[in-house]
């Protein structure tokens, strides 16, 4: 419960699922497209809000947050599309009736100003999103997470190559049946490369882009367990010490996204146990240095805690910032 309601994932995810369940409910009523379309588009969008673009701050993160949900609605609009147009054009070759090769003509036509509209929109934004994420472009080839990158951009252009050999050799080609059953077959192409390009989507997001790689703002100690928390409005740094089950103490650093020192007038401090027993909830005292210290901690198990830092601010909701945390065994 405090996930679906304290965090951007929780809430993101309930305004997802409620559009979800519209959508579906909409689905038997062809009068309602323009709602459907819009349930659709806002169910693709919101994902950009729990990706990397939703953790960027200030105006470059404004820019690159409108950019990735550009990128998701295009690449919706693509992908999303494909599997549908490849099955009108197998039901208008199998059909021996003008019409419906007369409305396969007009769908590719009108599918292929789609596919160029989303193909421009797909690059210009991702260029903006490789501008943010990556940290150089040597880390295309030297990270992880650029590699993936790197392989995504050349199914892209595979893609690309497919869709301009349908555009200007084949649809123009049309109702010929030997057009037809390329425009078929290069669907079904673009369509599973299109699931390649989706699953190595789904390896970046559990991947840290480099561009996002973060120092941390003081030596931390071997023996301690440390998290880095970063959003929009603040970041913390929380070290337990030790990282293992006992007693132990919390040292927390509020920081500015340039690791300037966080105006915080008080901080709270929770720590909840990945199993039953009770949950540690205390207010932390501030140094002289500016960090917090929370002193006395009786951490009751090993295991992945949820650490939850919360600021309270002068006016609007306070600032929550909640993480997992790694507490070993006791030595």
């Amino acid at each position: 419960w405090s996930v679906l309601t304290d965090t951007r994932f929780g809430l993101v995810w309930t305004a997802r699922l409620g559009l979800a369940v519209l959508l579906a409910a909409l689905i038997p009523w062809p009068t309602t497209r323009l709602l459907q379309l819009a349930a659709g588009a806002g169910l693709i969008a919101l994902i950009a809000l729990i990706g990397h673009a939703g953790a960027t701050p200030g105006p470059a993160g404004d820019i690159h947050l409108a950019s990735d949900m550009v990128h998701l609605l295009a690449a919706g609009a693509w992908l999303g599309g494909l599997p549908a147009l490849a099955m009108l054009l197998t039901r208008a070759r199998g059909a021996d009736d003008a019409a419906w090769r007369s409305l396969a003509v007009g769908v590719a036509r009108r599918f292929s100003w789609l596919g160029i509209m989303s193909v421009a929109a797909l690059l210009a934004s991702g260029i903006i999103d490789s501008w943010n994420l990556l940290g150089a472009p040597r880390d295309l080839v030297t990270t992880d997470y650029g590699r993936l990158v790197l392989l995504k951009i050349g199914l892209f252009f595979v893609m690309v190559g497919v869709a301009a050999a349908n555009r200007f050799h084949f649809t123009p080609r049309l109702p010929a049946a030997g057009a037809l059953r390329a425009l078929q077959r290069n669907s079904v192409a673009e369509t599973g490369l299109g699931l390649c390009v989706l699953l190595f989507v789904g390896a970046l997001g559990t991947l840290s882009p480099s561009g996002h790689a973060h120092r941390t703002s003081a030596d931390v100690p071997r023996d301690a367990a440390f998290v880095h928390i970063h959003t929009s409005e603040a970041m913390a740094e929380v070290t337990i010490e030790p990282g293992h089950a006992g007693a132990a103490n919390a040292h927390i650093r509020i920081l500015r996204e340039d690791f300037s020192e966080f105006p915080a007038r008080s901080v709270e401090f929770t720590l909840d146990p990945p199993a039953t027993g009770p949950k540690i909830a205390r207010r932390a005292a501030h140094l002289p240095d500016g960090t917090w210290e929370v002193n006395a901690l009786d951490l009751s198990q090993p295991g992945i805690w949820n650490v939850r830092v919360i600021i309270p601010a002068d006016r609007g909701a306070p600032i929550v910032l909640d993480a997992p945390i790694v507490i070993e065994p006791k030595q």
